[in-house]
């Protein structure tokens, strides 16, 4: 699963989310809650060992890369800036590093 060639677009949402979850360096209770609504366990393993080997870039290529493949219509990508802002906030904080991390995705995604 180390290339975003391969992704669906769950994957691709997938890793987007724990991507998002890890902006602040730790996953709270809340956000793993809605990482597992999204995916199932074994690829949430799968992903977390392959966001732990990619770099900052690394990952930005692959969602980037993943975006453009998967063929999103304008409001699936609007649905899913919505999706990453509610588990931005879903530990009730949305700090500094947080905001950077939606707008820089914002205009990734859009």
């Amino acid at each position: 699963m180390n290339t975003s060639n391969e992704w669906t677009r769950e994957v691709l949402e997938g890793y987007i989310f724990i991507y998002v979850a890890n902006v602040d360096f730790k996953e709270s209770y809340e956000e793993r809650q809605l990482i597992s609504d999204k995916i199932d366990a074994e690829t949430s393993a799968k992903l977390h060992r392959e966001f732990a080997k990619d770099n900052d870039y690394e990952s930005i290529t692959k969602i980037q890369d993943a975006i453009s493949r998967l063929g999103y219509t304008d409001d699936e990508k609007e649905q899913l800036i919505e999706d990453v802002k509610k588990l931005l906030t879903a530990d009730g904080e949305y700090d500094a590093a947080e905001q950077s991390v939606y707008m820089a995705l914002k205009r990734i995604i859009t």
